[in-house]
């Protein structure tokens, strides 16, 4: 298959999950127009402004959704072009039991040694975009960028 249909494919799944994003983010806003906001007082303490309070709220879960979809979405875009490379490959899954955020880059190693402990590979960074590119064939981060920049171009 090629690049182009492979594009497309990506593109689509993009608008996918930015719909879904949109609108669990559009439902968590209305559902905070409900929520206690009896913290506001202490944020009030603290020298924050109750709208200012309310902003940093509606943010930081906006931001939770998006990490979330983000992951998700590069997760399936990812598995887009190695299915597009070899179609009978299939997903492994190796339990993170390591937590989150605390420490990510010692996290980051040991799921290295967790997933080569069961004859797999990891990549973060740099490291897993050269890797999807040299085993697919596909540049999936100058795809992302090709569909970010007419996103971009669409928003002026």
């Amino acid at each position: 298959m090629d690049n182009e249909l492979l594009t497309q494919k990506i593109e689509a799944l993009a608008e996918e999950y930015a719909s879904r994003l949109n609108a669990k983010i559009a439902e968590r806003k209305e559902e905070m127009k409900q929520d206690d906001t009896s913290h506001y007082l202490i944020y009030r303490v603290l020298g924050v402004s109750s709208e200012d309070g309310q902003l940093i709220d509606e943010y930081q879960n906006t931001g939770r959704f998006l990490y979330k979809y983000a992951g998700s979405f590069l997760e399936e875009a990812a598995s887009l072009c190695l299915a597009f490379k070899n179609s009978e490959g299939q997903k492994t899954r190796v339990e993170n039991n390591q937590g989150q955020r605390a420490q990510a880059r010692k996290i980051q190693e040991t799921l290295k040694t967790i997933y080569a402990g069961v004859n797999g590979e990891y990549y973060a960074g740099d490291d897993a975009w050269a890797y999807i590119q040299e085993y697919s064939g596909y540049d999936l981060k100058a795809i992302l960028t090709l569909i970010a920049n007419k996103k971009t171009l669409n928003e002026g």
